[in-house]
């Protein structure tokens, strides 16, 4: 989470019933931190559609192992939490 706490960004995170609040704007280029979130980012989406395009392949799923069609399938989920989790990142900075 991100507030703004006395015209400063604070980053805060819980562990248990604790919460920690971290100045963020103080330690953290926020603009360096974007673009490598961003690239990050168009990487997953890449990746996430490479693998996408594999399984649309249906001589791939039809010939390959069950397992490794299974490898890729979860490779699909893997990728659309992490990008869900950078856009989040994105959106926090």
């Amino acid at each position: 989470n991100k507030v703004n706490y006395n015209n400063r960004n604070i980053g805060s995170f819980r562990v248990g019933k604790n919460e920690y609040l971290i100045p963020t704007s103080e330690f953290v280029d926020t603009e360096a931190e974007k673009k490598k979130v961003m690239r990050e980012l168009e990487y997953a989406k890449g990746f996430l559609k490479s693998v996408k395009k594999k399984l649309s392949n249906e001589r791939f799923v039809s010939n390959a192992p069950k397992k490794l069609v299974d490898l890729e399938r979860k490779k699909v989920v893997d990728a659309r939490q992490k990008i869900a989790l950078l856009e989040k990142r994105i959106d926090n900075l």
